[in-house]
């Protein structure tokens, strides 16, 4: 991909990818919406600290942990995969808005993390 260094936003919903490698060098990506592809692993984007809008909702993602790093963080919407847990994403300070509902998340960790973050707000069913 050239010029992916300057790149800003990418809406690649319901396209046929299956890995974020070509995008891991794109330190100014802001918004990045993946909803619906087979991208299984958020590693290349540990490094992106300036996303703030990450939709990975319909994938087969199982693991936040790569975005425990990302400060900017503002909305995380992972619905509709198989993440088991958010605790890799509750201490980032700038998430508002988690969305988490038909994932492996049990609710006893959402009502927990909810206690400690009033500011977050949790979409969880």
């Amino acid at each position: 991909m050239a010029n992916k260094e300057f790149l800003l936003e990418l809406n690649a919903q319901n396209n046929p990818i299956s890995s974020l490698k070509p995008i891991e060098e794109s330190p100014l990506l802001e918004l990045l919406n993946i909803e619906n592809t087979q991208v299984d692993d958020l590693g290349p984007l540990s490094k992106m600290h300036n996303l703030i809008t990450l939709n990975a909702s319909g994938t087969p993602v199982k693991s936040l942990k790569p975005l425990s790093g990302l400060q900017k963080l503002e909305n995380l919407f992972v619905n509709n995969t198989s993440v088991r847990s958010i605790s890799p994403v509750e201490n980032i300070p700038t998430l508002k808005q988690l969305k988490v509902y038909n994932t492996k998340v049990k609710k006893r960790a959402v009502e927990s993390v909810q206690q400690k973050r009033l500011d977050l707000n949790i979409i969880y069913y």
